[in-house]
């Protein structure tokens, strides 16, 4: 596991360059791992088209994985352009069942001109995957500067407590949430970012569903 610096360490962080590092999810003392720059250009350009040819674009898909997998290639668009796209979404979702072996997954593509949740939260899911192909990354909260006693019975705060870290286009990241088992109060805090009318924003998000 990579530390990358004292903020870091009490964030209970795991980030590198290569997708093992996303097995660290696993540990007890790490509720963010984070596959660093995971995502290769032609997914990332691929999203790109994909923003400009569809502002608003969304697929969701529920089931088991192999079922979620044959639903999102026979609903994805024809543009050849977009193929790397639809590879690096299966390949997460793949991943994603791989190490957790979830009785169904919920698969997740959307294109934003919005935050879709601006205010800080925890989510009450075991465990979240988040993979940002283009536009500003996810923000959260390290572990040492988050006051719960300000998060709302509904999960979510009104302001930030610090200044918050943010995710980067490219990366793959894994964040526990409430109901991991041993995680009840520990789930990461997080947000949407922010985001301006000139900024294209394509994310996938991948949960375990019972």
């Amino acid at each position: 596991m990579e530390t990358l610096s004292p903020a870091h360490a009490m964030t209970q962080y795991a980030g590198g360059p290569n997708a093992a590092v996303l097995a660290e999810i696993y540990q007890p003392g790490v509720n963010l791992a984070v596959w660093e720059g995971g995502l290769d250009w032609q997914a990332r350009l691929g999203a790109e088209t994909l923003c400009r040819a569809r502002p608003g674009f969304l697929c969701n898909s529920h089931g088991t994985a192999a079922a979620v997998d044959a639903d999102v290639r026979r609903r994805w668009p024809t543009d050849p352009a977009l193929n790397p796209l639809l590879v690096a979404v299966t390949d997460c979702a793949r991943m994603f069942a791989e190490l957790f072996e979830p009785p169904a997954i919920g698969l997740r593509i959307t294109a934003l001109d919005r935050a879709m949740c601006p205010r800080f939260h925890v989510d009450r899911i075991p465990v979240r995957m988040i993979a940002t192909f283009c536009g500003p990354g996810t923000e959260w909260l390290p572990k040492h500067v988050v006051d719960r006693d300000h998060l709302g019975a509904s999960g979510t705060a009104s302001s930030a407590q610090a200044e918050p870290q943010q995710l980067r286009a490219g990366d793959v990241a894994l964040m526990k949430g409430e109901h991991w088992l041993g995680n009840e109060g520990n789930g990461l805090v997080h947000r949407s970012p922010a985001v301006d009318g000139h900024t294209a924003r394509l994310i996938a998000t991948i949960d375990w569903l019972d």
